[in-house]
């Protein structure tokens, strides 16, 4: 039976993470485009609820990024 080098292999679960990424930052992109279109017609006070969703939505994948780096750097 074949075996596939371990370089090939790293290859692949680097796409694989990088695909995951790429779908992860479509969700994303997709669920803000959705909030913003959702509160077009609605009242001054929903929609700065809807900011305040908006801001945490674009802060999870910041804060992700500070504690990969915090995790990477402190050990």
């Amino acid at each position: 039976m074949d075996t596939i080098p371990s370089d090939t292999a790293l290859r692949c679960v680097v796409r694989l993470g990088a695909l995951f990424a790429a779908s992860i930052d479509f969700l994303k992109d997709a669920s803000v485009n959705f909030l913003v279109f959702a509160a077009l017609g609605w009242s001054a006070v929903r929609r700065a609820r809807v900011g305040m969703a908006l801001a945490g939505i674009l802060l999870i994948p910041g804060l992700a990024a500070l504690w990969t780096a915090w995790d990477k750097l402190a050990f």
